[in-house]
């Protein structure tokens, strides 16, 4: 029988035609909209970290050590290697000797970074102050990811691979926002109770398409853990009520009390109950601890402002008037990342536009996007008016909260309302896709400017 030679040729036609399939495949998967989709934006999202990396916050050691980073972060780690994480139920230790402990978060934020300098501090003897920025960056890295999927998973009326586009300019303002550039100085809470934010939100997007998914319910409640494990309560107390609320009095709702109860309220009250373990055990381990934090009445009423005092601020009008850092950042001018006007009025007149189609066409597929920019937009506002003196003074650790809805708003939902009001030409999201390009370059330029590498 004659032996049949194939051709270099052929070969190579062979081995094209196989990595062209793969190709197909792996898009297929990635613009399907699940996991596959979420690798694809940490990939893209990673490349920007990386870039940032070398250029904007290429900063050295050294400086790490002089500036905020020790002061807000490393300090915190050095006292519970000092005073034993264990003994303080992992609460934040704000004094040298032990004796003040910060009562209004858990401290869960900083957890993992501890965890990450422990095998480091057992071989050289110290902590990595280049660690601690990396983890503070990377928070951001991964929201950007999630923001992004999110976006996409959320983004209807336009060919999936526009979706896949409009996400992944969200994600790109949102990880080079200014605010969270400045994360790599100091891991501000909110932001990284965003993650777990966006989280609910994207196992909210598969209990609409997948309801009967088992997996569904248990990252709901994880993530509702974890944001109330991540910063105060009220916050999560006001996430939740805004999702309630929101869900409930839309058109169309199916809001199930039972999963309410199980998995949204079951979670919170098990970080109250966990939180109310971590102070008895300190008081039980510590002797003459001081608990300083916003946990009583009189904490109320100073960071509500219904003190009277108008030491820090006059009326809410301050929120947008009188905008200064909370604390002294490093670099020149750090105010400047504080100054977001543009991106402000344009995600307010995005969300306008986005209402007022829903209002008018009632569509399905619209409703979990209101859900999502209502209750993000409700979880600020209430916080913003209740708790007024502590936002008023705190823009730099607040604005984030704000920004986050109205990003995802002007950068991926407007645009895709926009491209299915005008026959999808793809104008619409070329346009967009440029705007992103500038103005992302816009946000790094502020950034360094703010703070500059010397």
């Amino acid at each position: 029988m004659e032996a049949i030679v194939e051709s270099p040729r052929s070969a190579s036609q062979h081995s094209i035609s196989w990595l062209q399939e793969r190709a197909l495949m792996w898009r297929e998967r990635v613009l399907e909209g699940g996991l596959w989709s979420f690798v694809a934006y940490m990939i893209a999202t990673g490349l920007v970290f990386a870039f940032i990396l070398v250029t904007v916050n290429r900063h050295t050691g050294v400086r790490l050590e002089e500036t905020f980073l020790s002061a807000r972060t490393m300090s915190w780690l050095k006292n519970w290697d000092n005073h034993g994480i264990a003994r303080y139920a992992g609460l934040l230790i704000y004094s040298s000797d032990g004796t003040t402990v910060y009562k209004s978060i858990s401290g869960f934020y900083l957890w993992p970074l501890y965890a990450m300098e422990l095998p480091g501090r057992a071989l050289v003897g110290h902590f990595s102050y280049r660690l601690a920025a990396l983890y503070n960056q990377s928070v951001i890295w991964v929201g950007a990811a999630l923001i992004g999927w999110l976006g996409m998973r959320l983004t209807t009326r336009v060919p999936r691979y526009q979706a896949f586009l409009l996400g992944l300019g969200c994600a790109l303002v949102y990880q080079t926002f200014p605010l969270n550039l400045m994360n790599y100085w100091f891991l501000n809470p909110v932001g990284f109770a965003i993650n777990p934010m966006l989280a609910f939100w994207l196992a909210d997007s598969y209990a609409r398409s997948e309801p009967e998914n088992r997996w569904i319910p248990i990252a709901t409640s994880a993530s509702v853990l974890v944001l109330a494990l991540s910063y105060s309560l009220a916050l999560t107390l006001f996430f939740v009520g805004g999702y309630v609320l929101v869900e409930s009095l839309l058109v169309g709702s199916r809001l199930s009390v039972r999963h309410v109860v199980l998995y949204v309220v079951a979670p919170v009250i098990a970080v109250v109950v966990f939180q109310a373990v971590q102070l008895t055990w300190v008081q039980l381990n510590v002797t003459n601890v001081q608990f300083t934090g916003n946990l009583n009445f009189a904490d109320f009423l100073w960071r509500s402002g219904l003190d009277g005092s108008t030491k820090y601020y006059f009326d809410h009008w301050s929120l947008l008037t009188d905008r200064k850092p909370s604390s002294t950042y490093p670099g020149v001018n750090p105010a400047l990342v504080l100054q977001w006007k543009w991106l402000f009025i344009g995600g307010i007149a995005a969300l306008a536009v986005i209402a007022a189609r829903y209002m008018r066409t009632l569509a399905i597929e619209a409703r979990s996007r209101l859900v999502f920019l209502a209750t993000s937009l409700i979880c600020y506002v209430l916080s913003a008016f209740v708790f007024s003196q502590g936002v008023s003074i705190h823009p730099d650790i607040w604005d984030v909260l704000l920004a986050t809805p109205l990003i995802a708003a002007l950068f991926c939902f407007l645009p895709a309302e926009l491209e299915a009001m005008t026959n999808r030409t793809g104008a619409v999201i070329l346009l967009s896709l440029l705007i992103v390009a500038c103005y992302v370059m816009v946000q790094l330029r502020t950034y360094a400017v703010a703070v500059p590498v010397v």
